[in-house]
């Protein structure tokens, strides 16, 4: 029996609470706004924050390849596939250049990554590259597109 009641226990994926963006500049604002919603399963929030035109990629860590998504429908198809594995990306920090925010995430946590044997989630060897153009996410690369596949390989 207790086994029974152990396979039907379901894991609470790890939060953090909501960032403080008042101190941000607008760009930084825009991705934590996002990064919130991601993280809370909010598909229309974070959509309000994406560009009809965005382009983004992400890590197939069954895989163990890059993948890419264009445009909003893509996106939004991609968006809701992360928020039904219960994806958190945790412990986010920035860098920003003119035309970029370089975000390296301390965490990334998903059901998939607990499947693969990371109950605790992995620390992701490759930071995003965010582009934000008009108050809105134009880029959200998470994968290594045309780059080396192996840093999709959870560890």
């Amino acid at each position: 029996m207790a086994l029974l009641l152990g396979a039907c226990t379901s894991v609470v994926p790890p939060s953090e609470p909501p960032h403080d963006v008042s101190r941000l500049d607008a760009s930084e604002a825009v991705l934590f706004r996002f990064v919130d919603a991601y993280n809370a399963g909010r598909l229309d929030d974070a959509m309000a924050l994406v560009d009809d035109t965005i382009v983004g990629s992400d890590c197939d860590y069954r895989t163990i390849s890059a993948f890419s998504e264009r445009g909003a429908a893509e996106f939004r198809g991609w968006l809701a596939a992360r928020i039904a594995d219960r994806d958190r990306l945790l412990g986010a920090t920035i860098e920003s250049s003119a035309d970029a925010l370089a975000v390296s995430f301390r965490e990334r946590w998903s059901d998939t990554l607990r499947g693969l044997g990371y109950p605790n989630g992995i620390a992701p060897k490759l930071g995003a590259k965010v582009a934000v153009f008009d108050g809105r996410i134009r880029a959200f690369a998470l994968g290594p597109l045309g780059g080396d596949q192996d840093l999709c390989r959870p560890s």
